[in-house]
């Protein structure tokens, strides 16, 4: 409990200076003024862990405060004006419609005909069959222009929590330098464009984007109007990468093979799930947190003790932001972070109530209990996660809890599939078609699912314009009813 209430502590110290431009030391500030009370009423334990909490507020609101008061990029200083920059490129293709864009490093700028040294990133669209691998050393020309607003989503800060600052079409690109045949970068790059393009070698649209937006979080092919439908059903995340994602697979995968092999072997193929998601999905630092989560989580499950898992991820929160404070700013972060919180803390309880409910109405009967525990993570992390999509999307998705439970179990299926006739596509063309057939019947059956409950009446609800605030009294609430259950086992569980 300790820890849990010390990385609460770090977390809001960081909060008071993103959501209200408070002083770093304002918490620390104020849980210095209740140790007095805290003291009385629980003693020297209670007071030696207030004065942890209010150090540690200490340095992450410090920590904070100075990377979101940093100075801007120097190569912030030239947007609006044509300009030729080198550097290196910093990402993998996010591919378009018709094109890809990059994010690239900027090492030096030159404007009228001056070389000087620089730094920042920039994002490049291209024409959509132009690869870069990471690492690659580029020369571009063009405009730098600086991000836009549009009006159901601001970019610019998008790219601003991503550390770029300007934008440039379609200029001029030319290769200085490769990175070496060996690189780590290059190779897991090129890696999964060829799983990327093996799939779709495999399978007809939109499976074939569905299943990389899936298996290696690439969704940029997916059309806008199927991609609508997945917002609208609250099942956008299954084509992203995510924390929730691969803590999702990595528990199912646990709990299917835990009766056939036992508690002890099923962490086996649990953990090598964490591992082939990580690997597909490429080694980029969102993947990794993502890793992280999936572990935090598996340790709970497989210990059975949720208040160690609970304390795990908040020792691995106060670690990635501690390393980046941006990560702190990051949505995913934030989705990842609260979805697996929910299953810590909710998923037991909830997964007992639908027991329970199935006992009484003799539902068991013909309800397995692999859906109960498929239906249980499911809701539990659409509770945890509904202050931020609130907030971050301006919709609430009514049928998002059942989408989500109908869909769980194919996305899994979906994923391992796909993965599977990628990397037989790569090793032969008429392998890889074999396996997409059977890898076309769980995508088939997602898109069909998105598809028809988006077309139902009242399926997502259009929420009020509000501030991060609104979210974070939310979880505020959340906390309040989280409390008991992570005090307290569920019987279940006991």
């Amino acid at each position: 409990m300790a820890l849990v209430l010390i990385s609460l502590a770090w977390l809001l110290s960081m909060a008071s200076v993103a959501l209200w431009a408070g002083p770093w030391w304002a918490v620390t500030a104020i849980l210095s003024g209740a140790l007095p009370f805290v003291y009385a009423r629980f003693g020297r334990h209670g007071a030696v862990i207030v004065i942890a909490a209010a150090l540690l507020a200490l340095v992450g609101g410090w920590r904070f405060d100075q990377w979101q008061n940093r100075a801007a990029p120097d190569v912030a200083r030239y947007v609006g004006a044509k300009v030729e920059l080198e550097g290196e490129v910093a990402s993998e293709p996010d591919p378009g419609m018709a094109t890809a864009s990059y994010e690239v490093e900027t090492h030096y700028v030159t404007v009228a005909g001056e070389r000087r040294p620089s730094n920042g990133k920039v994002r490049i669209s291209v024409n959509q069959y132009a690869e870069y691998f990471p690492g690659t050393a580029v020369r571009i020309s063009g405009k730098l222009e600086e991000p836009p607003i549009f009006p159901d989503f601001d970019y610019r800060s998008y790219l601003a929590r991503r550390g770029v600052v300007g934008t440039m079409y379609f200029p001029k690109v030319q290769v200085t330098s490769e990175p070496g045949r060996w690189e780590v970068s290059r190779n897991l790059g090129e890696a999964r464009l060829n799983l990327q393009h093996s799939l779709e070698r495999s399978l007809p649209e939109p499976e074939a984007s569905l299943g990389a937006g899936i298996a290696f979080g690439r969704d940029g092919n997916l059309p806008d109007d199927l991609y609508g439908d997945f917002r609208t059903t609250g099942l956008a995340h299954i084509v992203a990468v995510s924390g929730s994602n691969v803590t999702l697979v990595t528990a199912l995968t646990f709990l299917v093979t835990v009766p056939l092999f036992g508690r002890r072997w099923a962490l086996i193929p649990a953990i090598i799930t964490v591992g082939s998601y990580l690997l597909i999905a490429g080694l980029s630092p969102s993947v990794m947190r993502a890793g992280v989560m999936a572990v935090v989580f598996l340790f709970g499950t497989y210990l059975g003790r949720q208040q160690s898992a609970l304390s795990a991820l908040g020792a691995a929160a106060i670690a990635m932001t501690a390393w980046s404070p941006a990560v702190a700013r990051d949505l995913g972060f934030q989705l990842s972070l609260s979805a697996t919180a929910g299953l810590v803390v909710f998923g037991p309880w909830i997964r007992w109530a639908l027991r329970w409910a199935a006992d009484r109405t003799s539902a068991r009967t013909f309800i397995p209990a692999l859906a109960i525990d498929v239906a249980a993570l499911t809701l539990s992390a659409t509770v945890a996660t509904l202050p931020i999509t609130w907030v971050n999307f301006g919709q609430v998705s009514l049928v998002g809890p059942l989408a989500n439970i109908v869909v769980e179990p194919a996305f899994v299926l979906a994923f391992w599939l796909s993965a599977l006739s990628a990397g037989a596509g790569v090793l032969s063309a008429s392998a890889g078609q074999v396996l997409g057939v059977v890898a076309y019947y769980p995508l088939a059956f997602t898109t069909s699912v998105a598809r028809a409950a988006a077309d139902l009446p009242f399926a997502a609800i259009s929420v009020p314009g509000t501030s991060g605030s609104a979210a974070f009294f939310g979880y505020a609430v959340l906390a309040a009813i989280g409390w008991p259950a992570y005090r307290y086992l569920a019987p279940a569980a006991q």
